[in-house]
C-alpha cells in the first residue's frame, strides 16, 4: 500500500516569486507595458506583507526595464520603499532598490539606499564599514581615484576603499551649520571627483546662495573654477573666501599668487591634490553588477530576467567598492 506523501504549501514569498516569473514567461515583449498593471490586479486583495510589496516592486521594475518606463520605475521605488519600511532589515529590498535608484538617474536615491542597506546590515564587511565611516563623516575628503569619501585624516595615505595611494584627496571641510549647505558641497565633491566640474560648481553656488558667510564654499569655488581655467572666475571667489576668513592658507596663498603674477595658469601651478587628472575607469563592483542586471532585464526573456533579479538580490553580498 503507498503511502501518500503531503505537500507543504509554498509560502506567500514563493507564490508570489512563482506568479511574476510565470507570468513574465507568458508576456509578449509589446505587452510588457502593461505587465506591472497584471501582477497589481493579482497582489493588490493580498494582505499586507513585505513580499507582496517586494515583488509587486519587482514586477514594476521589471516593466520599466523592458519599455523604459520613469512611472513605472517610480512605482517599483514607492513599492520597495513600502516594503523596506514594513522591514528594514532586510538586505534584497535595498539591492534592488538602489537598482530602480540608479536606473531613474537618482544618484543621491541610490547613495541613501546603501547607506541603509549597511547600517542595516549585522554583518558589514571591512569596506562597507569604511564606506558608511566616509558617508557619515562630518568632515570628509573624496578619494580622486574611486569617488569615494572617508573621515578626513591628514596623514592617510591610501584609500580605504579602493586601497590606492596617495591619490589625491578633495577636501570638504565644514563651514556652514545649515544641512542643505553641508548636501551641496557633498555633491560637489563627488561631482569634481568624477570630473563633472560645471555640475559641481553649481552646487557650490546653490550653497553660497543659502549662507553667503561660508568662506569655504568660496574658496571651493575659486578652485573649481581654476579646473575650468576661468581664472577671473577663480580670483574673484579666492578673494571672497579670504574677505570672510583671512585665515584660510590655500585662498590666501593662490590670491597672492595670482595678484602677483597674474592668472597665467603655468605660473600658478595647481596643486596636483586637488586635480582629477584621470577618473577612475573602474566601476564600482555595484555598479557592474547592477548594468549586467539590468542588460539581463532588457533582453525581455524569462531566464535572464530571472538572472537579473537573482543578481540584484546577491548584489549587497558582493559589494566591494573598488
Amino acid at each position: 500500500m503507498e503511502t501518500a506523501v503531503r505537500k507543504e504549501p509554498s509560502s506567500p514569498e514563493k507564490q508570489y516569486e512563482t506568479f511574476v516569473m510565470e507570468q513574465l514567461s507568458c508576456t509578449e515583449p509589446s505587452e510588457m507595458g502593461s505587465f506591472g498593471k497584471k501582477i497589481v490586479t493579482r497582489l493588490e486583495q493580498e494582505p499586507e506583507s513585505v513580499a507582496k510589496h517586494f515583488w509587486l516592486g519587482n514586477a514594476f521594475f521589471i516593466q520599466a526595464s523592458a519599455d523604459k518606463s520613469e512611472e513605472a520605475l517610480k512605482l517599483a521605488i514607492d513599492h520597495f520603499e513600502h516594503a523596506a519600511r514594513l522591514d528594514p532589515k532586510d538586505q534584497r529590498i535595498y539591492s534592488n532598490l538602489m537598482g530602480a535608484y540608479q536606473s531613474l538617474d537618482d544618484m543621491e536615491g541610490f547613495r541613501k539606499s546603501m547607506v541603509r542597506a549597511i547600517e542595516n546590515d549585522p554583518n558589514p564587511n571591512a569596506e562597507k564599514r569604511a564606506w558608511l565611516a566616509g558617508q557619515q563623516a562630518t568632515q570628509k575628503m573624496y578619494c580622486q581615484a574611486c569617488g569615494s569619501p572617508s573621515p578626513y585624516e591628514s596623514g592617510l595615505n591610501t584609500c580605504p576603499i579602493c586601497k590606492k595611494e596617495n591619490p589625491g584627496w578633495i577636501v570638504v571641510v565644514p563651514g556652514s551649520s545649515n544641512p542643505q549647505v553641508q548636501e551641496y558641497k557633498d555633491k560637489a565633491a563627488r561631482y569634481y571627483s568624477q570630473g563633472l566640474f560645471q555640475d559641481a560648481i553649481e552646487q557650490l553656488q546653490a550653497a553660497a546662495k543659502i549662507d553667503p558667510t561660508d568662506a569655504t564654499l568660496f574658496n571651493n569655488l575659486g578652485v573649481f573654477f581654476m579646473k575650468i581655467e576661468d581664472y577671473g572666475a577663480a580670483k574673484k571667489n579666492f578673494k571672497k573666501a579670504v574677505e570672510l576668513n583671512p585665515k584660510l592658507e590655500y585662498a590666501n596663498k593662490m590670491l597672492s599668487k595670482m595678484e602677483e603674477k597674474g592668472v597665467d595658469k603655468s605660473r600658478i601651478g595647481i596643486p596636483s591634490n586637488l586635480l582629477v587628472e584621470n577618473p577612475a575607469e573602474k566601476l564600482p563592483e555595484h555598479t557592474k553588477i547592477i548594468s549586467a542586471a539590468q542588460t539581463a532585464l532588457n533582453s525581455k526573456t524569462l531566464a535572464k530576467s530571472a538572472q537579473a533579479v537573482l543578481a540584484m538580490r546577491l548584489m549587497l553580498l558582493s559589494l566591494t567598492y573598488g
